[in-house]
């Protein structure tokens, strides 16, 4: 990915500056969250492979800056068989994603978010060859979060949706060499596309 060193660091910069942040605003809490989504290509092309919606799931582990504003590290996951062919593949990556919860505390709480990661398309067409296509990507979106407890402190309900632009920077091919190991092959790419995901699941602050 020739592109990662400057991800890695635009990662890193906004994670300290984010965690000297939470240090002197006193952070309040950690929380795990639980997504079921859909997966909506747009325009997408990696070569000429194009995908098709599917459902997915997301996870992550999050920190509170502050009660309006939550850090979160997630990954995701989804399986998308390609129009012409049938085949099956599997997108996925992870995201930290910085949001901004309004009306923190109250019974409804509307809130933006935007994201900064890196994503994959691999593909299990062959069992002895195994093709990934690499590149970073970025989310904006925003959503709705219901508290499901009394106090509205521990448990709540979470939707909304997100548009990523997605970048593609290479193709990694591994496949067996005949000899009992694996070869690996880097292509570069210069391909993009995006893709809208709906989302609703559950969010557990503890």
């Amino acid at each position: 990915m020739r592109n990662l060193p400057g991800l890695v660091r635009a990662v890193a910069s906004v994670a300290a500056a984010l965690l000297l942040l939470a240090n002197e605003a006193g952070a309040s809490r950690w929380s795990l969250g639980l997504r079921a989504e859909a997966v909506s290509f747009e325009h997408d092309r990696v070569g000429d492979l194009i995908l098709e919606p599917a459902g997915g799931v997301r996870f992550h582990v999050g920190f509170d800056l502050a009660p309006q504003v939550p850090l979160r590290l997630a990954i995701h996951a989804s399986r998308h068989r390609a129009g012409a062919s049938g085949d099956e593949y599997q997108f996925g990556g992870a995201q930290l994603e910085l949001a901004y919860r309004f009306r923190a505390g109250s019974r409804l709480q509307p809130f933006l978010m935007a994201a900064i990661g890196g994503n994959a398309v691999v593909d299990e067409i062959e069992e002895e060859r195994r093709t990934a296509t690499n590149g970073p990507s970025s989310s904006i979106g925003a959503g709705l979060v219901l508290p499901l407890d009394s106090e509205g402190e521990h448990f709540a309900f979470e939707l909304g949706a997100a548009w990523s632009p997605l970048n593609w920077n290479e193709v990694v091919v591994r496949e067996a060499d005949g000899e009992g190991g694996t070869t690996e092959t880097t292509v570069p790419v210069e391909d993009s596309g995006s893709n809208v995901r709906g989302f609703a699941g559950v969010l557990i602050h503890f």
